[in-house]
């Protein structure tokens, strides 16, 4: 998914926890080249399999499943309802283990949370070291790059601490 604006995490003005802070109000959905990506990647691995004269009995990608009467031939109808249920809740928003958002990093208060210490930038002394300073993330496992951030993070506060700016 590629960063687009309208993805974002704002306060709701109505909504209110038990505290009477305001909620979050997360809206994200897929772009028009997002779903044109999804397309074409499942059409690459159809393409790719069948050169490997191999069959594929049913695809399921976040646009949904295809040739979903091949799911499951075997199995009682409840078994293949509980399947189609459970994919949609498996391959939408909010789904994966490494999501990534929310505290934008940038070289302004006006267009970020954080500035690139993973300072936030209204509490300069509250550092965000999470994915959620990455707009997006790539295809594998952010951990090593937030172990990268917070080691430069944590040099940049002791060093701000030691000056007396912290």
């Amino acid at each position: 998914m590629l960063p687009r604006a309208e993805n974002r995490i704002t306060l709701d003005a109505r909504k209110k926890d038990a505290w009477g802070i305001p909620a979050p109000r997360i809206d994200c959905s897929f772009g028009n080249n997002d779903l044109i990506v999804m397309k074409e990647q499942l059409n690459t691995i159809k393409e790719m399999v069948s050169a490997c004269n191999y069959k594929i009995d049913f695809a399921g990608t976040a646009l949904g499943l295809e040739d979903a009467r091949n799911v499951m031939p075997d199995e009682s109808f409840l078994m293949k309802m509980i399947f189609r249920l459970s994919f949609k809740k498996s391959v939408g928003l909010g789904a994966a283990i490494h999501e990534s958002g929310g505290a934008r990093m940038g070289e302004t208060p006006n267009n970020s949370v954080l500035n690139n210490y993973n300072q936030c930038w209204d509490a300069s002394n509250v550092f965000v070291t999470d994915g959620a300073c990455f707009v997006t993330s790539g295809t594998v496992g952010p951990t090593l790059t937030m172990m990268a951030i917070t080691a430069r993070a944590c040099h940049y506060a002791a060093n701000q601490y030691m000056q007396g700016q912290l």
